[in-house]
């Protein structure tokens, strides 16, 4: 629980923290601020853990053993993933809708942010990656945005899932997501390739705006990832790692 509460209510009082120490244009700026620096980076680890912790536990306690034989190894792991998959979706984009209103909504509707209009500034549809969707109504930004957020959320949980069943030791499966993530975006990095990385797909707010295709394909590598791994996992007839 105090995961999941960290999840959703970080990036509304991060944004709140920093809004003092900007000089924001409008509130579709609040709006990245709030999901900018330190959010991209606890992202993938708070996913991972919102399902994992409990997953963690129920392995070392020895629960899964009496589950896999009433409901078989496949069935056990898919319920599981299925869960993982559950619990980030609706998390992630619960995060996203509560930044929205806040900062979209709320904000301007009471005045608790002074704006400061930059005549120079680029019209909001073309200054940042996702705004192409602002010609479509704030409320269709925002869900079309929130369900993206939730479904790389539900691909971070599944692949936590999916760590802890195939490595014996459950720090390092849980932090393998992350780490993963940070080595592949570091690599990315270096090559020029920043907008193909991992977190940009997410949180591109501290890049240009760039073509919707280019987190659409690096998504789709993600999911492959998962979807690969799973796969694997559901096919290997063994107990989960440490525990055969």
């Amino acid at each position: 629980m105090a995961v999941v509460l960290l999840l959703i209510a970080s990036p509304g009082l991060f944004g709140w923290w920093l809004v003092s120490d900007y000089a924001l244009v409008d509130r579709y700026d609040h709006f990245t601020l709030a999901l900018s620096s330190l959010v991209p980076l606890a992202f993938p680890l708070l996913t991972t853990l919102l399902y994992g912790l409990y997953f963690s536990q129920e392995l070392s306690a020895g629960a899964w053993l009496p589950l896999q034989l009433r409901r078989g190894r496949r069935g056990y792991l898919l319920r599981h993933l299925g869960r993982a998959a559950a619990l980030g979706f609706v998390a992630g984009a619960v995060m996203i809708v509560i930044v929205g209103v806040l900062t979209l909504w709320a904000t301007p509707k009471f005045g608790w942010v002074t704006y400061f209009p930059d005549p120079g500034a680029r019209v909001p549809a073309e200054r940042f990656t996702f705004a192409q969707l602002l010609p479509l109504g704030d409320a269709a930004f925002l869900s079309s945005y929130a369900a993206w957020v939730g479904v790389h959320a539900a691909l971070y949980g599944m692949l936590g899932v999916l760590a802890l069943v195939n490595v014996s030791n459950r720090l390092l499966a849980l932090a393998l997501p992350a780490v993963g993530q940070f080595l592949i975006d570091f690599l990315l990095a270096v090559l020029g390739l920043e907008r193909w990385g991992m977190i940009a797909a997410v949180f591109p707010f501290n890049l240009r705006q760039i073509p919707l295709y280019v987190p659409m394909l690096s998504t789709l590598a993600f999911l492959l990832i998962v979807a690969a791994l799973a796969a694997w996992t559901l096919s290997a007839r063994r107990s989960p790692a440490g525990y055969q």
